[in-house]
């Protein structure tokens, strides 16, 4: 019994050790609708979110889910509980039929 108390001690006391600093991102959104707008009239909006954790983040890459959007983003480092943020783009695209395509 007293092993195992002593055990439990000095794993309880090793535990904040094991937990490592890092950045950890958290969105404000995380989806946008562009809706209906007009071919010659691109779109923007700008995720804002927040680095929630105890090192600086630093953005690397940024994917879109379609063809039509462009990601932008600094990569300047986002320091704890300081916000950025992400600006999408839009573009409309037609075919000469007048198709959507995107």
């Amino acid at each position: 019994m007293k092993r195992l108390l002593l055990v439990l001690c000095c794993m309880a006391a090793l535990l904040p050790l094991t937990a490592q600093a890092q950045a950890v991102i958290k969105f404000d959104k995380t989806s946008h609708d562009f809706g209906k707008f007009k071919e010659s009239a691109p779109q923007t909006y700008s995720f804002v979110f927040t680095n929630t954790g105890d090192q600086p983040l630093i953005i690397q890459q940024a994917f879109a889910s379609c063809g039509c959007t462009v990601p932008t983003f600094s990569k300047e480092p986002v320091q704890p509980g300081e916000k950025g943020k992400i600006t999408v783009g839009a573009l409309q695209r037609f075919q000469p039929d007048g198709a959507h395509l995107c």
